[in-house]
């Protein structure tokens, strides 16, 4: 066993972590390393990338310097970079130098090569997201070193947190995003092991072997076109087992000399950036949303459903809508893709054309709200999609009400993405359009007035705007004619729902049948014995999915989808109410911010458990309305003890350490009144 950094393996070290999950170790860094890098030297490095290799510095002045590289212009660096490649087998390492002189940071992105953080003055914390974010296409590109893919990219809501300290090692695996903010004055030298493919590796052995063999190196014949047996002949080479004993012999004996002699990072390629024409946004159909001041909200008033909550849906709505156009207009002019770029601007055009009421109903869906936060993500990231399913999302949902309000530009391409293999969902329209003969993540929509064109099936426009439903149709169960949906498995939820593949699995016949008479029975008694429940329900609540595993009835960016367990009317009934009130608060907290610190852990004192304060807020606001429903259902005092208990302790630790703004103790106060 061969000790690799403070008592642990070289063999555990690969078994467990490597290209698996973080390791960070306590006091590692000298372990690994052997040497340590003072500030001096690292200016000295980064004085000389300045002026003999500028491409491999990136820096904000008088803040960070980022020197990509740095052993191929330090000698030092450059032997324990030889060393350690020899000491751990591996065939490219190499050493960046991270400098800053304030707090700051390069931004979340994901490298295609495994990395060891040793930190060697000051602090960073360090956040590490998942890798099954990122999607296979972008894997391929970085992999590729297609210079159009940066790299950047958003951070996962599941991410680790480290605070790496001067003397510690981190270990961040190839693939995972990951987003390091220094302290202070802080500098860091990163061991890269630099990803090696069978491409790189054997592609010019296997030209070698192959040069070598009559049928390779001899011309093809012509003018006669190439057929199964020619190539059957060419492959049988590679079949054949004394060629494969030398490629071998040749690939073990390439990787000795590769590992035995250390090369440096070759200069990055310098990306050409690809032009189209900007979306521009007309505003003016829109403007009368936006005219006068918005109007004064007592959130104390907004703990129940009632007037209140409506106003505010109205204006988280418009917010949306703002944020959404900006967006989108930014985004489609930096996607590189003059067809999508058009179809976007028909999308945009499209939208500020619709009647003021549906637009505001179509904002408030969960795949819009969910849309605007995962854009918004990916802008401050910096990460481009590619190709850029975003915004291809984007046209499919809006498919239904632009064509409703018949505002499309006939015949104009629009780009619309798929929601499974084959499959285009327009879920405003509780439909799935089945494209059988379809390939790829995305299709064309053409619209001829009464007629539309997917992929190579046409079929009338109501197909999609679910007035009818052809042969090319599933239509979604529902609830009513214009009440929740079942939500069928979609690419957009598994790849951005924080849930991924557990979310939505959607029972099918009698079993989706069993499930919405339940959730209808659950609406019945709400309706009979608190009507503004029951009407806030159905107004916010517009796509369903049954609970087969724990999960929340609702997240913050899908506002609206709600994860429903079907076991008994009451049961069902108290998560309805949940669901609902988590959409409200969810609402509220997009337009108002509650606390001054919405991170602060706090403990209520009957849970003994810290949880931070935006989620204890939102915890609060949801069982205060369970309980108000329990109320109306004529449940006793002793029957609600422990919940109202729970309500009080984290009122308190609220009030106590929330560090609560004036709208958060506006909310704190019309929960308080709703105390026994």
């Amino acid at each position: 066993m061969t000790e690799f950094v403070r008592g642990l393996s070289y063999e555990r070290f690969l078994a467990e972590y490597w290209r698996r999950k973080p390791l960070f170790v306590k006091g590692g860094a000298h372990d690994l390393l052997g040497l340590t890098l003072g500030y001096e030297e690292a200016d000295a490095i980064v004085e000389r990338v300045r002026e003999q290799a500028p491409d491999r510095l990136a820096h904000d002045p008088g803040r960070i310097e980022f020197v990509k590289g740095a052993d191929a212009l330090s000698p030092r660096l450059a032997r324990r970079a030889g060393e350690l490649q020899r000491r751990l087998g591996w065939p490219r390492v190499t050493f960046d130098v991270s400098r800053t002189h304030a707090p700051g940071s390069i931004g979340c992105h994901f490298d295609y090569d495994d990395n060891f953080t040793l930190q060697q003055d000051g602090s960073k914390i360090w956040r590490i997201g998942s890798p099954t974010a990122v999607p296979e296409t972008d894997r391929r590109r970085r992999v590729l070193e297609d210079p159009s893919l940066s790299g950047q990219f958003y951070l996962t809501d599941d991410y680790e947190e480290f605070v790496v300290e001067a003397g510690d090692l981190l270990y961040i695996p190839l693939f995972h995003p990951h987003w390091g903010t220094s302290t202070g004055r802080s500098l860091s030298l990163t061991m890269t092991c630099n990803l090696v493919t069978p491409l790189t590796e054997l592609w010019p052995l296997l030209h070698e072997e192959l040069s070598g063999h009559r049928a390779w190196w001899h011309p093809s014949p012509l003018p006669a076109a190439p057929d199964e047996q020619a190539l059957a002949d060419l492959l049988d080479v590679l079949a054949d087992p004394a060629s494969r004993r030398r490629v071998l012999a040749r690939w073990q004996e390439s990787r000795r000399s590769t590992v035995a002699r250390h090369r440096p990072e070759p200069d990055p390629p310098r990306p050409e950036p690809v032009q189209v024409s900007p979306v521009t946004v007309d505003v003016t159909p829109i403007k009368p949303l936006f005219t006068g001041a918005a109007p004064a909200v007592d959130l104390a008033k907004a703990v129940l459903p009632g007037e209140t909550t409506t106003l505010l849906a109205d204006l988280s709505a418009k917010r949306c809508l703002k944020r959404l156009l900006v967006l989108a207009r930014d985004r489609a002019g930096a996607c590189g893709d003059p067809r999508l770029a058009s179809s976007v601007q028909a999308v945009v055009n499209g939208l500020t054309r619709l009647p003021h009421p549906a637009l505001l109903a179509w904002c408030r869906t969960p795949e819009v709200t969910s849309w605007v936060r995962q854009a918004e993500r990916e802008r401050e990231a910096g990460y481009r999609r590619a190709p850029d399913t975003l915004l291809a999302h984007l046209t499919s949902f809006s498919l239904p009400e632009l064509l409703r309000h018949e505002v499309p530009a006939p015949g104009v391409p629009l780009v619309a993405a798929l929601s499974a293999p084959g499959q285009l969902a327009v879920l405003s329209a509780g439909r799935v359009i089945e494209l059988p003969d379809t390939a790829g993540e995305t299709v064309t929509v053409e619209v001829h007035g009464a007629h539309a064109e997917v992929a190579s099936v046409r079929l009338p426009s109501t197909d999609l705007t679910g007035e009818t439903a052809g042969p090319h149709v599933t239509v979604l169960p529902a609830l009513s004619e214009n009440g929740p949906r079942l939500l069928p498995p979609h690419s957009w939820y598994t790849a951005f729902h924080p849930a991924g593949r557990r979310f939505p699995q959607p029972p099918d016949g009698t079993r989706a049948e069993e499930f919405l008479e339940t959730v209808a029975q659950a609406l019945t008694l709400i309706d009979k014995v608190w009507p503004p429940a029951a009407d806030d329900i159905r107004a916010s609540l517009s796509r369903l999915t049954p609970a087969r595993t724990p999960l929340p009835e609702t997240v913050p960016a899908f506002r609206g989808a709600a994860v429903v367990p079907a076991t008994t009317p009451l049961e069902t009934a108290r998560h309805l109410c949940r669901a609902a009130a988590q959409t409200r608060y969810d609402t509220i907290a997009d337009l108002y911010t509650l606390s001054e610190e919405p991170g602060t852990a706090v403990r209520p004192p009957s849970t003994g458990t810290a949880l931070p304060v935006s989620t204890l807020l939102r915890d609060t606001y949801t069982a205060v309305n369970e309980r108000e429903f329990l109320r109306h259902h004529g449940e006793t005092p002793h029957a609600l003890a422990s919940l109202s208990e729970r309500i009080r302790d984290a009122l308190t630790a609220l009030h106590d350490d929330g560090r609560l703004t004036p709208q958060g103790q506006a909310l704190w106060t019309g929960l308080s009144e709703l105390e026994p």
